[in-house]
């Protein structure tokens, strides 16, 4: 397997540059390699608990908790078979996921992504190529390499986000203090 392709980096960052998103990761361990996307939302939320989801096999379960964050962007991230090479991954619509590719949790995530576009909610996959999905079966090679990247690539940009966040609430919280500094001088000057 080759490297994270550059082109698909540079979609997803496109896609969750300056927007409120959240992911939420799909998957059975139990399952081998369909158990990445919960794998990578379980490392993920160590860190982001309040973006990130790790919804197992029930991705319908967390409608609440997704549409209390009010995200822009929901990216589900997904082991399916899209007939790449295992590890390889896609940036797709849920849309076109449902209508094209064959996930083990199309059925619950179309109903999800349904709600969720309801509510003005774009719905993306990170979809991942699977070379193994039996019961009992451990999480393959290539699968893992590119969990571990995925894991490096969106834990960067929910960082830069957070960094970003905060440089906006300090930076109106000074200029709300700068604020209150000139509102003192001119009550000042009119005593």
């Amino acid at each position: 397997m080759k490297g994270m392709d550059q082109t698909q980096v540079q979609s997803l960052l496109d896609l969750l540059r300056d927007r409120n998103f959240v992911i939420v990761g799909v998957g059975n361990p139990m399952r081998g390699d369909d158990g990445v996307g919960s794998l990578i939302a379980g490392q993920l939320s160590q860190f982001h608990p309040d973006r990130v989801f790790d919804a197992g096999a029930v991705p319908e379960n967390f409608l609440g908790p997704i549409l209390n964050k009010r995200p822009s962007v929901c990216l589900f991230v997904d082991a399916v078979d899209f007939g790449g090479q295992p590890g390889d991954w896609q940036l797709v619509s849920l849309s076109d996921l449902e209508d094209k590719l064959p996930t083990t949790h199309t059925l619950s995530l179309s109903l999800l992504g349904q709600l969720l576009e309801e509510a003005d909610i774009q719905c993306w996959v990170l979809a991942i190529q699977p070379q193994q999905i039996a019961f009992g079966a451990p999480l393959s090679n290539p699968v893992n390499k590119v969990k571990n990247e995925v894991i490096h690539l969106l834990k960067g940009i929910l960082d830069d986000q957070g960094q970003m966040q905060e440089t906006k609430k300090n930076g109106n919280h000074q200029f709300q203090e700068k604020e209150r500094t000139e509102e003192g001088k001119k009550e000042g000057e009119q005593r």
